[in-house]
Parts: structure tokens; sequence; C-alpha cells
């Protein structure tokens, strides 16, 4: 095997593979890639990644599922996000189907599936994440940014 060769997975009960069509490269990947700031070495591995397949988002089809899986079935377009894991920038990457996973919407090719995952959803995954109630505030603290933005 060469070095960047990397075998396809296999799914755990509650796994679901994905080929991917599309990902992209955002600022996440370059601090894991990178890192710095220093503390992101922490995810990504003192001295060199952990995690030797990078990338973090990704738009792609399931080609099978875990004995376990209900959310998603082979055939599936499917997009989202591997969190603080890397991988995407591998031909086929496995995924819990309750981690950040959802069908793509049907009028989004790939590519613009994967370019809502970091800046978007992310906004609203925080948003959600504060429960506010009807009439509540909040602040977006840093609105110039790729998240802040869409947080507005």
């Amino acid at each position: 095997m060469k070095a960047y060769d990397v075998d396809q997975p296999q799914p755990g009960a509650l796994d679901i593979i994905i080929k991917v069509h599309a990902t992209s490269v955002n600022s996440g990947d370059g601090h894991l890639r990178s890192g710095k700031p220093f503390i992101a070495r922490i995810f990504a591995g003192p001295i060199r990644p952990r995690q030797q397949t990078l990338g973090t988002t990704f738009s792609g089809t399931v080609v099978s599922t875990g004995t376990g899986v209900t959310r998603f079935r082979p055939g599936d377009e499917v997009f989202g996000a591997l969190g603080i894991k890397s991988g995407t920038y591998a031909e086929y990457i496995a995924l819990n189907e309750n981690e950040a996973v959802e069908l793509k919407p049907d009028h989004l090719t790939h590519e613009d599936a994967v370019a809502l995952v970091f800046g978007p959803l992310s906004a609203l995954f925080f948003i959600q994440t504060a429960q506010l109630k009807k009439g509540e505030k909040i602040l977006i603290i840093g609105a110039s940014g790729g998240v802040g933005a869409y947080a507005v």
C-alpha cells in the first residue's frame, strides 16, 4: 500500500459509508494542518496531524449502511461534517448516522451543499445550542467572520 492509499472503511452497526463527491478547505482544516494557534495541537497532534487524511466537511452518496442504521439507505445524497475528526479528503468515509450528517437538498449540487457546512450550519448549530425562547436576545460577536455573518 502506498502512503496515499486508504482502504475503504467498513460500517459499524450504526455507520453509513459515504462516497465523497465534494469537500472543502476551511479555516478549521488550516488550523489542524498547521498546528496554529498552538491550542489546535490538542486536537491535531503535538508534532504532526494524528489523522493523515485531512478534511472535515463533505457532500456525497451513501453506498452502504450498518445493520442498525434507520435514517439513511444506499443511494441517499448527504452532506455534513466530521467535527474535530478529519478524513473527508479520502474517497470514502464512515460516519455514525447520528452525527453531523443530513440529507442533501435536491436543488443543491454537492459543491453547493458542502459550501454550506462550515458557515451556515455551524451558525445554526450554535444558535440552536443557545435554546433561545421567544422574546430573548442573543449577541453575535465576530459577525464579520464566516460563521458570525450567517448567525446574524
